[in-house]
């Protein structure tokens, strides 16, 4: 090494960030990659609820509570527990996790390092952008995450919400419902409703092969 390329201030190297050799995520990609879409209308059209919930009033409590009395009508406990023989976990956490574009896939292969270990993961926040629809799953969560070992849970965020939360209830709750909102009032009421966008469809049998292909190990069943 020559001198003056250990300091950060005058090399790549010097600060680490020299690569060492060349990264493996392109051999994950699908055979379609999408690119950045948020300079899409389309796109900003489809994540319209977000705006209409603050202008005429947020309705996803009142869906909340809908799902929650379906799950328990199920006999599934309102508190979430995951019940582990042993005393001791360890988890890894993620949030945002993409739009299954190559920036989402290239975090992959350091997580599955850094994560090797750890016996579960968790996904905080917005599992599929940039509208949470179903038919997104297979490549922007089974997929990218087909070589994690443990089981993955998640807490919805408010790209999920954008399809009325009806993909992420499918997927990660078994769970099939009437996600649409309550009618609102007052004299604009109507307008809301008739701009609000409606939960799309869920193809189950592409969701249950995707499922199968990419994590289907007894170990990632959650």
């Amino acid at each position: 090494m020559a001198e003056g390329d250990g300091n950060s201030r005058t090399s790549e190297a010097g600060a680490g960030w020299e690569c060492r050799k060349p990264g493996t995520f392109r051999e994950l990609l699908p055979e379609r990659v999408p690119d950045f879409s948020w300079r899409r209308p389309r796109v900003l059209w489809r994540s319209r609820n977000d705006v209409i919930a603050k202008w005429f009033g947020d309705p996803s409590g009142a869906i909340r509570r809908r799902c929650v009395a379906a799950l328990r009508e199920r006999g599934t406990p309102a508190a979430f527990t995951v019940h582990r023989p042993e005393p001791e976990f360890s988890f890894v956490l993620l949030g945002d996790t993409g739009e299954g574009d190559r920036s989402q896939y290239a975090v992959v292969p350091p997580l599955l390092n850094a994560a090797a270990d750890t016996d579960f993961m968790i996904i905080a926040s917005d599992v599929i952008y940039p509208a949470g629809e179903a038919g997104d799953y297979p490549d922007r969560f089974f997929r990218p995450y087909k070589d994690y070992p443990g089981p993955v849970f998640a807490v919805p965020g408010n790209h999920d919400w954008y399809d009325g939360l009806r993909g992420f209830l499918h997927v990660f709750c078994g769970l099939d419902m009437d996600c649409s909102p309550p009618k609102w009032g007052g004299p604009f009421g109507w307008l809301a409703g008739a701009l609000w966008r409606k939960a799309g469809d869920v193809d189950a049998a592409a969701v249950a092969e995707a499922r199968r292909t990419y994590r289907g190990a007894a170990g990632q069943r959650a």
